[in-house]
C-alpha cells in the first residue's frame, strides 16, 4: 500500500534574511522620521516656553515700571525712610549675575480707603483716616515733655472725634482714652516728619483750648518728641499707604525674580531661563519734555561706585528701556551656534554655544516722576 505524499511549503533561510533586511530598512526610515519629528517637537516646545518666559517677564517689569514714582512726591519726608526712601529707582548697573542689571522700583499704590473696611467687633468705630487734622499750639512745653498742647478744642465737633469715638485702621480697632495709635507730625514747611505714638488724648476745659496729646514711651517707639516741633506743625493719624519697594534681578539659575522688599514678601520667581536683563534710562537734559540722552546704553556712561544713577540724573529720567533676553532651556546643535548678543552696555559673549535666544525690548514713558 502506497503512502499519500504531503505538499510541505515554507520560506527558505535566504528569503527570511531578505525579508528581515527589508523590514529593517523600513523600520529605520520610520524611526528616523519619528525621531526627527520628536526632536523638532521638543525644540519647538523649548522655543515656545522661552518666548512665554520672556513675555511674562516683560509684563511684570513693565507694569511696575509704569508705577515708578507714583505718590512719592507728596509723601512725607519721614526720618525712617533713608536716603533712597523716596527715589523712584535704585539701580545696580552690571552688578547682578554675569553682568546683568538689577533695579529697585518704588511707588505708592493708590487706595481710596487707606484704613480698609471695618474689622469684626469695630462697633461704632470710624475709620482713623477720617480724624481731623490737629496742629501744635504756640504754648511751648519742655522739649522732652510727654504732653503737647494743640490749638483745637477737642470738646467740640469736628475735633471731638479724636477722643469721643474709637477708630479702626487695617483690621485694628483703637479705643479711647488711651488709643496707642501712630500719628504723623510734620513741620509747617514739610522739611521734617516723624511717626509718634499717641498714648492718651486729653481734652481740656470746654472753651479754653487746652487739649493735649500724650506721648509716653511705648514698645520701643520714639517718644517725647512732639515739643521738638515748632508751632503750627500738623498732626494726623498715620493713614499713609506703604511704599512698594520692588527689586528685579536674575539669580544664579537664570530665574528672573521679583522681590518685595517693602512687605517682606520674598523673592518670587517670575520667569525661567532669562540670560540677560539690561536697562537704559532716557534723560531730558534741556527740560523740553523730549528724551535727548540715554544712560546705560554705552560702557562710557558714568555711575557711582554701586552702579547707581546720580541723584541729578534721576531727576531727569523720563523713560526707561527694558531689555529681556531669554534662551532655550537646552542647547540644540541642530540650531547652529550663536553668542549672547551685545545688549545696552553689556558686551557680547566671547564664546559661542547652541542655545536659541529671544530678545524683548520695550520703552516705557514715565508719567509719575515728572
Amino acid at each position: 500500500m502506497l503512502k499519500e505524499s504531503k505538499n510541505i511549503s515554507g520560506f527558505t533561510l535566504l528569503e527570511i534574511l531578505i525579508a528581515l533586511a527589508i523590514s529593517t530598512l523600513i523600520l529605520a526610515a520610520v524611526f528616523g522620521v519619528f525621531n526627527n519629528s520628536q526632536l523638532s517637537y521638543l525644540i519647538q516646545e523649548d522655543v515656545a516656553a522661552m518666548q512665554q518666559d520672556v513675555r511674562v517677564a516683560k509684563i511684570w517689569i513693565e507694569r511696575d515700571m509704569r508705577m515708578a514714582g507714583a505718590g512719592l512726591k507728596d509723601y512725607p519726608d519721614l526720618t525712617t525712610l533713608g536716603p533712597d526712601g523716596k527715589s523712584p529707582f535704585t539701580f545696580k548697573n552690571g552688578g547682578g549675575v554675569n553682568g546683568t542689571d538689577e533695579l529697585i522700583i518704588r511707588y505708592v499704590m493708590p487706595n481710596p480707603k487707606p484704613c480698609g473696611d471695618p474689622p469684626a467687633g469695630a462697633g461704632g468705630a470710624i475709620p482713623c483716616d477720617s480724624l481731623p487734622l490737629l496742629s501744635l499750639s504756640d504754648k511751648f512745653l519742655p522739649t522732652k515733655a510727654a504732653v503737647a498742647e494743640v490749638k483745637q478744642d477737642l470738646n467740640f465737633p469736628p475735633f471731638d472725634v479724636w477722643y469721643k469715638k474709637n477708630c479702626y485702621c487695617r483690621d485694628e480697632v483703637y479705643t479711647h482714652p488711651q488709643p496707642d495709635y501712630e500719628v504723623l507730625i510734620t513741620s509747617p514747611d514739610g522739611s521734617r516728619s516723624d511717626v509718634v505714638v499717641v498714648t492718651q488724648v486729653l481734652p481740656g476745659p470746654p472753651g479754653q483750648n487746652m487739649s493735649t496729646l500724650q506721648n509716653h514711651p511705648l514698645d520701643g517707639q520714639m517718644n517725647k518728641i512732639f515739643n521738638e516741633y515748632p508751632e503750627g506743625s500738623t498732626i494726623s493719624f498715620l493713614s499713609l499707604l506703604p511704599i512698594e519697594v520692588i527689586r528685579y534681578f536674575i539669580d544664579s539659575d537664570g530665574v528672573l525674580r521679583r522681590e518685595d522688599l517693602g512687605n517682606g514678601g520674598g523673592a518670587q520667581p517670575i520667569a525661567e531661563n532669562i540670560e540677560d536683563l539690561q536697562f537704559a534710562f532716557g534723560l531730558d537734559t534741556d527740560d523740553d519734555g523730549i528724551v535727548d540722552d540715554w544712560l546705560g546704553d554705552d560702557s562710557a556712561d558714568s555711575f557711582d561706585g554701586d552702579g547707581d544713577i546720580s541723584d541729578a540724573d534721576k531727576d531727569l529720567i523720563r523713560a526707561v528701556r527694558i531689555n529681556i533676553l531669554g534662551r532655550t532651556k537646552m542647547p540644540r546643535k541642530q540650531l547652529g551656534q550663536s553668542k549672547r548678543p551685545k545688549l545696552e552696555d553689556h558686551n557680547m559673549a566671547t564664546a559661542s554655544d547652541y542655545f536659541r535666544r529671544r530678545l524683548s525690548s520695550v520703552t516705557v514713558e514715565l508719567r509719575n516722576i515728572n
